[in-house]
């Protein structure tokens, strides 16, 4: 019963993910996306939804785009030249 539930949630998991997944061409994210949201949502006993989902995703590229180079940086690297 229990690895029905689990395939169920995965399966949710799946569905939401692939429907907001813009990166075409990176499937290794993706793919790390999804082990990060099934052990965020998984990993807890609070009923899994969409919106949990979502807020996994969020998480995921937040934490991966935390060093990113923001326009202001680019800026100031150019105004230091």
């Amino acid at each position: 019963m229990e690895d029905m539930m689990n395939d169920r949630i995965r399966e949710q998991i799946t569905w939401v993910i692939t429907d907001v997944w813009t990166l075409h061409d990176r499937q290794d994210l993706l793919d790390d996306c999804f082990v990060f949201v099934e052990d965020e949502v998984m990993g807890t006993f609070v009923p899994v939804t969409d919106s949990r989902i979502m807020k996994a995703v969020c998480k995921f590229l937040q934490m991966h785009c935390a060093d990113a180079i923001s326009s202001k940086n680019l800026e100031d690297m150019a105004n230091a030249h």
